[in-house]
């Protein structure tokens, strides 16, 4: 597929998974109790501005903006400790040289996220998503190609045409989601 590129499985999930389960206030921006506040530090919850996500609820481990592209971190720092590793995992898997946005984004069981295309990034980065949770009833939508992704799963998700998601389960589903200079994977390549 052009717009939707499964670039490996099989990643374990289950110590974010088990972060997420163990404080679902981290969801609301709830504070955590004074032992677990460890866990928030870092991670800021996101107003999904866009009528398009209206179903989503985002952790931002990172959130960066930088006033040129030329200026990504080389590094993956400024992540919250309990999701660090994940994302080294993900970075090493699809060879990121930099790393940008790094988000966790949970949509609503029976949600959806309406189609739109994402139009503010530069075409050297990519996008990926790896699959924390989802059901075989969560469908992605890209550029008119559909695919399920599984837990445990990478992908490189083409997030510059038409795209949508939608989740018929009774089931939320949970992606990390990052931008990243990967030049295997970079949008450029895919054009």
């Amino acid at each position: 597929m052009k717009h939707l590129e499964r670039i490996c499985t099989g990643i374990d999930t289950s110590e974010i998974r088990a972060v997420l389960d163990r404080w679902p206030q981290l969801w609301a921006g709830t504070p955590l109790p004074r032992k677990a506040r460890a866990i928030q530090a870092g991670v800021s919850l996101a107003n999904r501005a866009s009528n398009a996500h209206r179903d989503v609820s985002a952790l931002q481990l990172r959130w960066l903006r930088p006033p040129s592209w030329d200026f990504y971190p080389a590094e993956v720092s400024g992540i919250a400790d309990w999701a660090l590793p994940l994302v080294q995992v993900v970075a090493a898997a699809i060879g990121a040289r930099q790393i940008g946005y790094v988000s966790l984004h949970r949509l609503k069981a029976g949600g959806m996220i309406e189609p739109h295309i994402d139009v503010d990034d530069h075409p050297s980065v990519g996008r990926f998503h790896l699959v924390i949770t989802s059901n075989p009833q969560c469908i992605c939508t890209s550029g008119g190609e559909r695919a399920h992704m599984a837990p445990g799963e990478i992908w490189r998700f083409d997030h510059r045409v038409m795209h949508s998601v939608v989740n018929a389960s009774p089931d939320y589903r949970v992606h990390l989601v990052l931008n990243a200079v990967a030049p295997e994977y970079s949008c450029e390549a895919a054009a």
